[in-house]
């Protein structure tokens, strides 16, 4: 069984979707605004259960496996934590409440998930989890500051939890920029950064969820299985054109 957290849209949607029509397993979502199409979904309600929350609220996870028990008699081993708030700012000119707002969604909201597979005795039985951070998280950019630093943070505490459950796998994504429901507002808007970030990646071209998802794919399944406590960029060759 899988749970995808922020599946209403972006990475997030088009992970709900491709397993979906990938997998006969079952599927627990998170989502917080509405799902895109979500009638496209409505064939596979049978084994999918829509749950709209807020991943900053601390118990939210409990509450989601406690209802994947009662529609599935199951609990999820597959999980891709994507929920993120993205936030353009200098430090000096970011609130008390929209710095832990940010730090909430980004950071807390996978140690919560971390924290209840560990109470609940499940994070040590062959489970996988991916985190979708950023390649922020590593590379400076100027007005990304308290953002990069909740991915940075983030992705520490993913090769810590590898380090000290071996019997699961805890691997992140750092997605480059690629094509989500914010794109072409960023493009429409941003029309000299949108042309320099397409000028700065090798490949000459944002990327595409989809491409976002075949890692996500292969980092769940057990092909992936001698794998753990890494991140894997996948930007178009960004982080390596110094």
């Amino acid at each position: 069984m899988f749970l995808i957290t922020g599946c209403g849209k972006g990475i997030g949607r088009e992970t709900l979707k491709y397993f979906c029509e990938s997998y006969n397993e079952p599927i627990v979502g998170i989502y917080r605004s509405d799902i895109e199409n979500i009638s496209h979904l409505n064939e596979f309600n049978s084994r999918l259960l829509l749950i709209k929350g807020d991943v900053s609220e601390e118990n939210i996870y409990s509450k989601c496996l406690d209802k994947a028990v009662q529609k599935f008699n199951a609990l999820p081993s597959k999980f891709v934590i994507n929920a993120g708030m993205r936030l353009r700012n200098n430090l000096e000119k970011v609130d008390s409440d929209t710095l832990n707002k940010i730090w909430q969604i980004n950071y807390f909201s996978l140690r919560n998930i971390l924290k209840t597979l560990v109470l609940r005795d499940m994070i040590s039985k062959d489970i996988s989890l991916v985190y979708i951070s950023s390649i922020v998280s590593s590379l400076g950019f100027k007005d990304l500051d308290d953002y990069g630093a909740t991915k940075a943070a983030s992705e520490s505490l993913i090769r810590s939890t590898s380090s000290r459950f071996s019997n699961s796998r805890f691997n992140s994504i750092a997605p480059g920029f690629t094509k989500t429901s914010y794109a072409e507002n960023f493009k429409n808007n941003n029309e000299l950064l949108y042309d320099w970030t397409i000028s700065r990646t090798p490949m000459n071209r944002w990327g595409n969820s989809e491409e976002i998802v075949y890692l996500i794919d292969f980092l769940l399944s057990s092909k992936s299985s001698f794998i753990t406590g890494q991140t894997f960029k996948i930007d178009g060759g960004w982080s390596s054109n110094a």
